[in-house]
């Protein structure tokens, strides 16, 4: 059939339709002609639109197949699958290999491949010498690839926040090295300044006070050296003139208390 002239009867089909709402069942093959033919030309969206009408009329046993693969190269794959489903529930082993291998196509493409690689190996069980067997090896290679792939980048995704902790913790310790050595740099400068401090208090004392308070002590010794040893010597002299026991105990005593104030004048 040619191209307009099927695109006239589907204008003409459809205009029926608004205005009865219902078709004859002459109409079936002619909207099922033009579902496949619009499939074969890639014009998915009228072949889309046929099958949807041809259900209004009659399930037809093979439009669901044929429908899910419509709404597979539409993108509907959700669609898709549940009328490929359908297909496979009431069709048997009627071509159940083609509604199998679209159902993995549509949820390899939603990226659902886990149950994509279930569907395929299903295939290969049961239809490994059908001509799409290729075709599901190359998407098991793929969906294994994919698998690996995602393997090896999650762990370039840990072994980077890996990296980054390690960075992380690496910058920590730095910065806290470098405040200790702050904290131990400044407890030196305060002691260095304690140390020169210390010096110049040290070589601003005045020695010779000092020296001058000592040496006021020793001459006031040896002025109560000197008068202790007149004493002494008077002491002497009397005795030889004054022998009586009383005086010569006054004496000692006299020259006790001269020593004990000597030696607590020492001790101040």
């Amino acid at each position: 059939m040619n191209k307009h002239v099927a695109f006239v009867l589907c204008v003409f089909i459809s205009l029926q339709v608004n205005a009865q709402n219902t078709y004859n069942e002459e109409d079936f093959d002619v909207l099922y002609k033009n579902a496949l033919q619009y499939m074969a030309q890639e014009q998915y969206e009228n072949a889309a639109w046929n099958w949807e009408e041809l259900e209004k009329i009659e399930k037809s046993s093979h439009a669901p197949l044929y429908q899910g693969q419509t709404y597979y190269h539409l993108g509907r794959y959700n669609e898709a699958v549940a009328k490929l489903t359908e297909y496979l529930n009431q069709s048997g082993e009627v071509y159940s290999e083609e509604a199998l291998y679209w159902i993995g196509e549509c949820l390899f493409a939603m990226g659902q491949f886990d149950k994509a690689k279930l569907i395929f190996l299903n295939f290969m069980k049961d239809y490994a010498q059908s001509i799409k067997a290729e075709k599901v090896k190359y998407r098991l290679d793929l969906i294994e690839h994919k698998k690996i792939l995602d393997e090896l980048l999650e762990l370039l995704h840990w072994s980077h926040e890996e990296s980054l902790r390690a960075v992380n913790s690496y910058q920590k310790q730095e910065r806290f090295y470098e405040q200790t050595i702050n904290n131990l740099q400044q407890t030196i400068n305060g002691l260095q300044k304690q140390i020169s401090d210390l010096k110049k208090e040290i070589a601003l004392f005045d020695f010779d006070k000092i020296n001058d308070s000592y040496q006021s002590q020793i001459e006031e010794y040896e002025k109560r050296i000197a008068a202790l040893e007149a004493q002494i010597k008077e002491s002497g002299k009397n005795n030889v003139v004054q022998s009586t026991p009383a005086q010569k105990m006054e004496r000692l005593l006299s020259l006790k208390n001269a020593v004990q104030d000597l030696q607590l004048g020492g001790s101040q």
